[in-house]
C-alpha cells in the first residue's frame, strides 16, 4: 500500500525527501547570501480538482514581487509537446520485458481504461502509461498550479523558464515504474480508490502541512530505493546548484512539487546550506 500512496502522491506533488518537520507553509522566502531582492519557493500539486483550486493571495503577493517564474520544467515553451513525444517512447516494446501472461493483463487493462492496448500502446513507457491510468480514474475535473502560475507570469508580461530539460525529466521519471514490475503496480493500484487517495493528500495540502506531504511518499523509497534516490536526493541537488545564478540575476519564483520543499535533502535545507536565510511566508 505504501507503494500505491506514494506513487499517486509523485503524480500530483512530485517527490521529497526524509522527514525532517518543517513549520506549515508552502511559500518560503529566500534572501541573503548576496541577493538584491528576495526570491520566493513556492511548493506546488501538479493535478488538483478544479473545484478545489484556489490560488492564495501571498502566493499571487510573491510572483507580483518577483519578474520570472521557475518551473521544474517549461511547460509553456513552444517545443514542449514536440520534445515530451521523444522521450515517452522506449527502445524495447513492454511485451518483451514481461511474462505472456502479464503482457495479456497490461493488454486487457488499457483496453477498458484508456481506449488502446498494447498492439497501439507497446512501444510507451510504463510512467506515461501509468500516469495516463491514474487520470482515468480521478472523478473531476483536473487542472495544475503550474499552468496557473504561468497565465498569471504571462498576463504580466514575465517569462517562464524550467529548472530541468524534458530530457532530464523524463529521466528521472522513468526510473519510477520498471517494465518488469508495470503489471504488478497496476494490480496493487486496481485495490485502491484514488479519489479517497487524494482526499488525504489534498487535506494536508490544504493545511500546507509539508511534513506529512513527505511522511507520505517514504513507500517509494521502500518500494524502489534507486528511484527514490533520483527522483529526490539527485534531483533536488541539481535544481539547487543551479538557482544562485538564477536568483542573483533576477528575483525569481520557483515553482515545484510540493514534496520537493520538507526533509534532510529537501530544497529548503538545501539552500539554507548554502547560506540563505529561507523562512515560511504565513500571509
Amino acid at each position: 500500500m505504501k507503494r500505491i500512496i506514494a506513487l499517486v502522491a509523485f503524480v500530483c506533488f512530485a517527490c521529497t525527501a526524509f522527514a525532517q518537520k518543517h513549520e506549515n507553509s508552502l511559500l518560503w522566502k529566500i534572501e541573503g547570501n548576496g541577493l538584491k531582492k528576495p526570491s520566493y519557493l513556492f511548493g506546488t500539486v501538479h493535478m488538483i480538482c478544479a473545484d478545489n483550486f484556489v490560488m492564495p493571495e501571498k502566493v499571487v503577493k510573491a510572483m507580483d514581487q518577483t519578474t520570472q517564474s521557475f518551473l521544474e520544467i517549461d511547460l509553456d515553451s513552444p517545443d514542449f509537446a514536440v520534445e515530451s513525444a521523444k522521450h515517452v517512447k522506449s527502445d524495447k516494446p513492454i511485451s518483451e520485458q514481461v511474462s505472456a501472461k502479464d503482457a495479456a493483463y497490461i493488454d486487457s487493462v488499457l483496453k477498458v481504461k484508456v481506449g488502446a492496448g498494447l498492439a497501439q500502446l507497446d512501444s510507451i513507457k510504463p510512467m506515461a502509461l501509468m500516469s495516463a491510468l491514474m487520470q482515468k480514474d480521478f472523478t473531476c475535473q483536473m487542472i495544475s498550479f503550474e499552468q496557473e502560475v504561468i497565465k498569471h507570469s504571462a498576463k504580466n508580461k514575465k517569462e517562464t523558464h524550467g529548472l530541468s530539460s524534458v530530457e532530464e525529466q523524463f529521466s528521472f521519471m522513468n526510473k519510477i515504474v520498471p517494465a518488469k514490475e508495470f503489471a504488478l503496480v497496476i494490480r496493487e493500484l486496481n485495490k485502491f480508490n484514488i479519489s479517497d487517495m487524494l482526499a488525504g493528500l489534498y487535506a494536508n495540502y490544504k493545511i500546507e502541512d509539508i511534513t506529512a506531504i513527505n511522511k507520505m511518499m517514504e513507500g517509494l523509497g521502500t518500494a524502489n530505493a534507486e528511484a527514490y534516490h533520483y527522483l529526490l536526493t539527485v534531483r533536488n541537488n541539481l535544481w539547487v546548484d543551479r538557482l544562485p545564478k538564477i536568483m542573483k540575476e533576477q528575483p525569481t519564483f520557483i515553482a515545484i512539487g510540493s514534496a520537493h520543499l520538507s526533509g534532510h535533502t529537501g530544497m529548503i535545507k538545501l539552500l539554507q546550506d548554502k547560506g540563505y536565510k529561507v523562512t515560511p511566508v504565513f500571509n
